[in-house]
């Protein structure tokens, strides 16, 4: 019987559950803040103080990112003037 813990055997590209969580979270942490500033500067113009986006990078990260890169290119390829709902 073999035994599934070998390193090569274990995750993407032989990194372990931890390690993978600590990249999506050292990214969330990271991109997700920035793309999580830009988006609400988009689409709200408003500038949430830093710790506000860290919070919000680490939580919603993973969609912020791809949003981000949807309004760049809606921003800049369309010309479609921001913020998209100004208060």
């Amino acid at each position: 019987m073999k035994s599934h813990n070998s390193a090569k055997e274990a995750g993407c590209f032989g990194l372990s559950c931890g390690c993978i969580w600590l990249i999506i979270l050292f990214v969330n942490l990271t991109i997700g803040a920035f793309c999580f500033s830009y988006c609400m500067n988009s689409f709200f113009g408003v500038n949430p103080a830093w710790y506000w986006d860290i919070l919000g990078g680490l939580f919603l990260g993973e969609a912020a990112i791809p949003i981000a890169v949807i309004t760049y290119i809606i921003h800049s390829g369309c010309g479609v003037p921001t913020p998209f709902f100004p208060h």
